[in-house]
């Protein structure tokens, strides 16, 4: 597995929401198992097989190359922005 992230300063839903900063978990094929994207106002979304999308977006379906404007971060670091979603399943 690899972990990146990469921040976009793009606003891209609809209720203008702010830059975003994505996290993902690639396989060893380079695609997206899970992803975080945390927004400047605080949302936060995530995806995964269990819940491939909904109305703000969905788990990427390209693959991320080594060339993508992505920073390698430790697996610890994308844990920590999962544990919310864990945290909503075990409830």
């Amino acid at each position: 597995m690899r972990y990146v992230k990469g921040y976009s300063d793009e606003s891209m839903t609809p209720d203008a929401w702010g830059g975003c900063w994505w996290f993902f978990e690639l396989d060893a094929d380079g695609y997206p198992i899970r992803q975080v994207q945390r927004f400047d106002n605080g949302m936060t979304l995530f995806y995964n097989a269990d819940y491939l999308d909904d109305e703000y977006g969905g788990l990427g379906d390209q693959v991320m190359d080594e060339d993508a404007p992505l920073d390698a971060i430790a697996k610890a670091e994308f844990e920590a922005v999962w544990q919310p979603q864990r945290d909503r399943h075990q409830s």
